[in-house]
């Protein structure tokens, strides 16, 4: 069985690291700021359904090193508190398509969990490619530096 508060804390400790890297480095590339932001800005339309708010849509949009570090705090604070909470609770929700579905709150967090390892996966070949070094953002790496 996961521990989903555990895969909530290595999300926010890797989208942090991704966040930092992208301030460290000052790359303008495009792609890195941009899935960064498609990151952050997903995690905000699934909060916002969990709310039973309409989403906005806007989700590849590029995002400031500014915009983003406000919008990750805000999403600190929620990813902390909801699994505290009824996390089988169904939500009902329209994807853009308009096509309406539901889901627990416990597989939404997982969906964001999985949703940015995918991009940041994209994220270290792209900063590869541009002969950047990406963070370590391995699980097993997040639990060594975090003794767990």
């Amino acid at each position: 069985m996961f521990d989903l508060k555990k895969l909530i804390e290595y999300t926010l400790w890797a989208n942090d690291n991704w966040i930092q890297f992208l301030a460290d480095t000052q790359t303008k590339e495009p792609k890195l700021w941009i899935r960064m932001s498609h990151i952050i800005l997903a995690e905000g339309v699934w909060f916002d359904r969990i709310k039973g708010e309409k989403p906005g849509q806007d989700i590849w949009q590029q995002l400031s090193k500014t915009q983003l570090r406000q919008l990750y705090a805000v999403h600190e604070q929620i990813y902390r508190t909801l699994p505290d909470g009824n996390v089988s609770r169904i939500i009902s929700y329209k994807k853009f398509n308009s096509k309406e579905y539901q889901s627990s709150v416990e597989d939404i967090l997982m969906h964001l969990v999985l949703h940015g390892v995918h991009h940041r996966g994209q994220m270290a070949m792209i900063a590869s490619s541009l002969e950047l070094k990406p963070v370590n953002m391995d699980y097993i790496t997040y639990c060594r530096a975090h003794d767990l």
